[in-house]
């Protein structure tokens, strides 16, 4: 039976962004509040600014409004 190598084929969670470190395709990292998932391997493409390399993944929310105070 012939075997097929797929590569990754599901999403690794890597952490805070780092320009110095090599993400592998579908790699997910987290910078300035949002998430970003990398389209192909990259290394020192900054999430923020290179499309071409990475996706937002999910977006900062604004914060909403103060809750009322609890009991003491």
């Amino acid at each position: 039976m012939a075997t097929l190598n797929l590569g990754r084929i599901i999403p690794v969670i890597e952490g805070e962004y780092s320009a110095t470190k090599t993400y592998k395709e579908l790699s997910i990292v987290t910078k300035n509040g949002n998430s970003y998932i990398s389209k192909k391997e990259t290394k020192g493409n900054d999430p923020e600014s290179s499309t071409g390399f990475w996706q937002l993944f999910a977006a900062k929310g604004t914060a909403g409004s103060a809750g009322s105070q609890g009991p003491k």
